[in-house]
């Protein structure tokens, strides 16, 4: 099966100037999805892959927004699709999608608010040190994606 790749736009967290920011909400450490849809949206989303793939409720989630671009890549996300995020022409951190959530409206989870509608989980999420981001680990992730055949980048 062809493995896509998604490349996220992001600058790093560090360089960011509120503890709010969504990177570190909700990518740094797991985020108990479960317990925000529950509180917000109870019987309105379904979350049956999501806890499927992370039983405790809890994960290292990202979102794409309900403009033009999310709704055309969101249907093309699969599981075991690489994820690369990345800013100031650096990759920082990558992870393998696992779910994916649609919630209609969602301005609950991160800080900057509103309509991340389609909400993806990772597994094995791992930062690139910053001195590592365009030396070995990168190249471990740029190699990563050379070895799957039928591979096709989503921007």
């Amino acid at each position: 099966m062809p493995v896509n790749v998604l490349t996220q736009p992001y600058g790093r967290p560090e360089q960011k100037l509120s503890a709010q920011d969504n990177f570190l909400v909700t990518l740094h450490q797991p985020f108990d999805l479960a317990g925000a849809v529950q509180q917000q949206a109870a019987g309105q989303v379904s979350l049956t892959n999501f806890l499927r793939a992370h039983p405790t409720g809890a994960a290292h989630i990202w979102a794409l927004s309900n403009n033009h671009i999310g709704q055309r890549v969101w249907p093309a996300i699969q599981p075991d699709d690489l994820v690369l995020f990345y800013g100031n022409g650096q990759v920082y951190a990558y992870g393998f999608v696992t779910s994916k959530v649609h919630w209609p409206g969602n301005s609950f989870i991160w800080p900057s608010g509103a309509d991340w509608d389609y909400i993806y989980s990772l597994r094995d999420f791992q930062l690139v040190p910053k001195a590592d981001a365009r030396g070995p680990a990168f190249y471990e992730v740029f190699y990563l994606t050379l070895r799957h055949p039928g591979l096709s980048f989503m921007t």
